[in-house]
C-alpha cells in the first residue's frame, strides 16, 4: 500500500501519477441521513480503488473526512492526502474531487453547512451566532485531525456511527452529535489557525498494517511484533486512537470487504469467507451478523434485489 506524504497538501505543479492517469469514476452513496439546518446533506461515499469523480463545488460549507483511506482531496491548489481520521473544512465555491488509489474501497464522511440559512433556532442556542463565527474563521482550506484530541475524536467517530449505522438513530440525538462537532470545529480554528499533521503513531501503524493484511489472519502478538512494540501498548495506543479494539476494528474492514464481494453472485458464501481470511464460513456469519446486523445471504439477497431494481430488471427467482 502506498504510504501517505509527510506532507499532506502537495503542489500540483508536478502531477502526480494519481492524477495523471484517467480513472473511471466508481464512487457510489453509501449511506444519506435527514438533518435539520444549517445542516443540509449528511452523507457517506464510498470509492473504489482506481477511482476519479467528477470536480464540483458546493453553494456552502463543507465538511469532507476520511472514515476509511487512503483517498486524496484534490484542489486546484494542491492534493491533500487524507487517511482515517482527518477531516477537511472547505469555503463554498472551492472546486475539488476525490482520487482512491488504495488498495481498498475508500470511504467518506460528508456534511454540508448552510451558514447562511441556520434555521430557526432560539437566540440562547447559539446555533446562529456560531454559524456566522464560522464564516468568519473558514477562510481557506482548513484540516483537522482527531488523532491526540480526545474530544474530536469522540464526536468525529460518533458522527461516524450514526451515520453508517444499520437502523437510524433517535434524530434529536444526531443532531446533537453534529452541533457538538460544528462548535469543536469553532473552538479550534479560533485556538489553532492551522492546524498542522500530527506524526504517524503507533495506532496509525497498526490501522496500516491491518489495511494492507485485511485478507489474512493476524493476531494482537504478529500485529505488536511487526511494528516493534508490546501487545499490551499495541492495544492501548490503538483504543485510544480509534476507540474500539484491534481485533474488532480489523473485523470491521473485512465485513466493508465483503459486503462488496457478496455483491458478486459468483462467489459462494465459503469464498468470501476464505478470500478474507476467516477462520471458518460460521465464525465469517458470526462477526458479519455481528458487524452489519443480517446474515450474508440476507444482505446478498437484498443487494441484489436493489440492483436489480436500480437496472428495472425483476430480481432473480
Amino acid at each position: 500500500m502506498r504510504k501517505p506524504s509527510a506532507n499532506p497538501a502537495r503542489s500540483r505543479s508536478g502531477q502526480s501519477a494519481a492524477t495523471a492517469e484517467t480513472f473511471p469514476d466508481q464512487s457510489y452513496l453509501a449511506f444519506l441521513r435527514p438533518v435539520p439546518r444549517p445542516f443540509l446533506r449528511f452523507t457517506s461515499g464510498h470509492f473504489p480503488t482506481g477511482t476519479r469523480t467528477t470536480p464540483h463545488s458546493h453553494p456552502c460549507l463543507a465538511l469532507h473526512g476520511c472514515l476509511q483511506g487512503p483517498l486524496t482531496l484534490v484542489t486546484p491548489e494542491a492534493e491533500h492526502a487524507l487517511d482515517s481520521g482527518v477531516f477537511y473544512l472547505i469555503p463554498p465555491g472551492v472546486r475539488h474531487h476525490w482520487v482512491s488509489t488504495g488498495r481498498q474501497t475508500a470511504a467518506t464522511l460528508g456534511l454540508l453547512i448552510d451558514a447562511d440559512q441556520p434555521g430557526q433556532w432560539p437566540q440562547p442556542s447559539g446555533v446562529a451566532t456560531g454559524c456566522r463565527r464560522l464564516q468568519q474563521l473558514a477562510v481557506g482550506l482548513r484540516r483537522f485531525s482527531v488523532v491526540g484530541d480526545r474530544d474530536l475524536q469522540h464526536s468525529f467517530w460518533l458522527a461516524a456511527d450514526h451515520l453508517t449505522a444499520e437502523q437510524a438513530r433517535e434524530p434529536l440525538v444526531t443532531t446533537g452529535v453534529l452541533l457538538t462537532l460544528l462548535g469543536q470545529i469553532i473552538e479550534r480554528l479560533e485556538s489553532a489557525p492551522a492546524a498542522r499533521p500530527p506524526r504517524e503513531d503507533i495506532a496509525q501503524q497498526i490501522r496500516r498494517l491491518l489495511l494492507l493484511h485485511v485478507h489474512e489472519q493476524l493476531s494482537i502478538d504478529e500485529i505488536a511484533r511487526q511494528i516493534s512494540v508490546s501487545p499490551t501498548r499495541a492495544k492501548q495506543a490503538f483504543r485510544q486512537a480509534f476507540g474500539c479494539g484491534i481485533i474488532a476494528y480489523f473485523n470491521q474492514l473485512k465485513i466493508w470487504q465483503a459486503k462488496r464481494l457478496l455483491c458478486d453472485a459468483s462467489l459462494s458464501i465459503q469464498q468470501v469467507s476464505d478470500h478474507l481470511g476467516f477462520a471458518s464460513p460460521a465464525y465469517f456469519c458470526r462477526v458479519f451478523v455481528q458487524q452489519a446486523g443480517e446474515t450474508p445471504s440476507d444482505f446478498r439477497r437484498s443487494a441484489i434485489d436493489d440492483l436489480a431494481a436500480a437496472d428495472g430488471a425483476p430480481p432473480p427467482s
